[in-house]
């Protein structure tokens, strides 16, 4: 998608939003725009807080599912940094920008743990003191349970996901046992910890690998991706946090 030269503000020569591989960026033209400069994208009354970053060859924005549907359903945008090393402010139009964004959307793709790894986050291999700790008093209703069938059942391993925004992830696997959790022998617990708030479990799954995007949140939570340790190419399901618990939002084919 292409938008022509700013219709108010500084001039410039206008911004393309490409897409690969479900990453979006907005690339400005004609701008003193600065690699690490914080800026604002603002679409009618919404107001996004967002950095410049350099990729392809040139200084962009990434935009998130929240700005993108901003920019479907607004009639103009403008784009702003007060920052000394990139100083600008420019309004463009957005007529006509649905229909092209959604042209841009069909040839994308979607991204993946496997394609975008600075993106989605796992828990490190191995465990650490801390994340044994605590597993074992969050997830110590879940291994009485597993004692009256299992007694062998313990914490295999633990690990944290921590992303910049102050979200906290707690993965660990409970096992072994064939008889409880099938062939896998685990059971996979997540429990997670806002940025001002308490540790709660939030999900169990069992034989899945476990991923976190540490870009796109719904309702407030960040999403999650799994998937199953077994099979040939197993796709990837993308499960959102619907106001009460994760749901399973949608699949991506390998």
């Amino acid at each position: 998608m292409t938008a022509p030269r700013a219709i108010s503000g500084d001039p410039s020569g206008g911004f393309e939003i490409v897409c690969f591989q479900g990453e979006w960026i907005m690339y400005l033209f004609g701008l003193p725009t600065a690699e690490g400069a914080a800026a604002t994208i603002s679409i009618d009354d919404q107001v996004f807080p967002v950095q410049i970053i350099y990729g392809n060859g040139s200084d962009g924005i990434q935009l998130d599912d929240a700005i993108l549907e901003a920019l479907r359903a607004g009639r103009s945008v403008r784009v702003s940094s007060s920052n000394p090393s990139s100083k600008f402010d420019s309004t463009y139009g957005l007529r006509g920008s649905s229909k092209a964004l959604n042209a841009v959307a069909v040839r994308c793709g979607a991204p993946t743990p496997a394609t975008a790894p600075n993106r989605y986050k796992s828990p490190p291999a191995g465990s650490d003191s801390e994340a044994i700790t605590l597993a074992s008093t969050l997830f110590r209703p879940m291994l009485e349970d597993a004692h009256q069938t299992d007694p062998q059942v313990g914490i295999a391993s633990a690990g944290f996901i921590n992303l910049e925004n102050g979200w906290r992830f707690l993965v660990s696997d409970l096992g072994p046992s064939t008889s409880l959790y099938g062939i896998v022998g685990f059971v996979t617990p997540i429990a997670a910890q806002p940025p001002s708030g308490d540790w709660r479990i939030v999900d169990v799954k069992v034989g899945v690998a476990v991923y976190i995007d540490a870009q796109n949140m719904t309702n407030g939570y960040p999403n999650i991706v799994y998937q199953n340790v077994r099979g040939a190419n197993p796709p990837w399901n993308v499960w959102t946090w619907n106001g009460q618990k994760y749901a399973l939002s949608r699949t991506i084919q390998n």
